[in-house]
């Protein structure tokens, strides 16, 4: 693992009987040392029964969206998507149809930090919002017609 990488140990004693066999006694210690940084987190929403020092922490607007954790992204925050919930619909005309996590993050540290951002664009519109309007002239035309 090297000197400079985030490891986390972990230690088991074991046990076993002495020489006589008439007591147990401590034998030693095993030890398992993980490389972090091997390591994928979970920022998305969880259980509360889970262990997960990670879990919540991610940026993500939960009123329109759902958090998707992504594997092999490894010890970094901003692994994971945000994708629109039934309803709603990304409202960016591109390729994409989620948020990336780390742009999320980024976007929020620089709301936290003052900076100017597009924090509060990075989240799904009401879907059918550009429907809603031609459906308003479809309705104004067919009455005109009548008329």
């Amino acid at each position: 693992i090297g000197l400079n990488g985030w490891v986390v140990t972990y230690l088991a004693p074991f046990f076993g009987k002495n020489d006589l066999k008439t007591r147990i006694e401590f034998k030693g210690v095993v030890t398992v040392d993980v490389g972090l940084e091997f390591l994928d987190i979970n920022q998305c929403p969880g259980n509360f029964y889970v262990a997960n020092a990670f879990k919540n922490t991610a940026r993500c607007d939960y009123k329109s969206q759902y958090c998707y954790p992504l594997e092999g992204k490894r010890f970094n925050k901003g692994g994971y998507k945000c994708e629109c919930r039934q309803g709603y619909e990304y409202p960016f005309n591109d390729l994409a149809w989620y948020f990336d996590g780390q742009t999320m993050e980024e976007e929020h540290r620089k709301l936290a930090a003052g900076l100017p951002n597009r924090y509060h664009t990075l989240r799904c519109r009401i879907a059918g919002a550009s429907a809603l309007t031609s459906s308003l002239v479809l309705v104004v035309a067919m009455a005109a017609v009548q008329l």
